[in-house]
């Protein structure tokens, strides 16, 4: 993967890390409501090498960068994720996935909706709990 900023993110590097994946489109009000709440969370581990925050977004690079020139955006964001999102089967946005240092998914809005779950299952993680 590479974000809008040109950073590659490639699938090595994110192993033995905790993963944050947040599953979103602009056009989705929920989604929008999410973002200022999960960029706090990444702020929290933005000096913690285990941890990494990907969002994939459904937009197109150019209304991201529009997007976010009122809109702050604390992690990783793709562009263009699509495929990545039928590649994850995802039916349904906004989705937050945590995915412990072994790849397993931990936690899923899904099932679990309120963003304070999210923290919970990475400090679970680094306590090696899960």
């Amino acid at each position: 993967m590479t974000d809008i900023n040109g950073q590659k993110i490639k699938a090595s590097g994110l192993a033995g890390r905790i993963v944050v994946m947040n599953f979103w489109f602009i056009g989705c009000p929920p989604c929008r409501y999410e973002i200022p709440q999960l960029s706090k969370i990444a702020d929290n581990y933005r000096n913690n090498k285990h941890v990494v925050f990907i969002a994939i977004a459904t937009d197109s690079v150019g209304a991201l960068k529009g997007f976010l020139k009122d809109n702050a955006f604390h992690y990783h964001l793709i562009a263009d994720g699509a495929k990545l999102t039928e590649d994850y089967g995802v039916k349904t946005c906004p989705l937050s996935l945590v995915i412990n240092k072994e790849g397993t998914i931990i936690f899923n809005s899904y099932t679990e909706r309120y963003m304070a779950a999210v923290p919970l299952r990475i400090m679970d993680v680094l306590k090696n709990k899960l």
